[in-house]
């Protein structure tokens, strides 16, 4: 889906498409999850292959 990230917790390992506005809300407060806070690192392009 164009303009769409995958988000990939590190704790908890939900993972989940989001938009940009939803990644800051992330960034911002935490794992949607588990709250665990997260770095850019945890957003991709793509998703992991299975």
């Amino acid at each position: 889906m164009p303009g769409q990230l995958v988000f990939d917790c590190p704790e908890c390992s939900v993972e989940v498409f989001v938009d940009a506005g939803i990644r800051e809300r992330i960034l911002d407060d935490g794992c949607v999850l588990c709250a665990s806070p997260v770095g850019t690192d945890a957003f991709d392009s793509h998703p992991k292959e299975s």
